[in-house]
């Protein structure tokens, strides 16, 4: 049989619990973002000079070869943890891999020698 009975009505302390809890899961995202910022890399040179695909950069970090492509053309950002794994196959600082601002020529970097020049 059911009850005729109304619930307790929610007191002010209960509906300012609800309206928090409502307004922080509609209103904030789980990651918040600010305006686009380029990501550069140097994946394609890195795999070249070590003699490595696609393929298998990708399987040494767990990413389908797809990913590495959309990586390298800047078409993806890597996560935080995809990038440390990546630095790790290629034993460098995140540094000499990724960077805000594109890359000079690596020999300008390895040898003193302007792009152009």
């Amino acid at each position: 049989m059911l009850s005729s009975a109304r619930p307790d009505p929610l007191t002010k302390g209960d509906l300012l619990t609800f309206c928090c809890v409502f307004l922080t899961l509609c209103h904030v995202s789980p990651v918040r973002r600010g305006p686009k910022r380029p990501i550069y890399n140097r994946l394609a040179v890195l795999r070249a000079e070590r003699g490595l695909s696609r393929a298998a950069l990708a399987d040494l970090v767990d990413i389908n070869v797809q990913s590495v492509g959309a990586l390298e053309r800047g078409d993806n950002y890597p996560s935080l943890d995809l990038a440390m794994r990546i630095c790790e196959v290629f034993e460098l600082p995140v540094e000499a891999v990724f960077s805000r601002t594109e890359f000079t020529a690596m020999s300008s970097e390895l040898y003193g020698r302007r792009s152009d020049a």
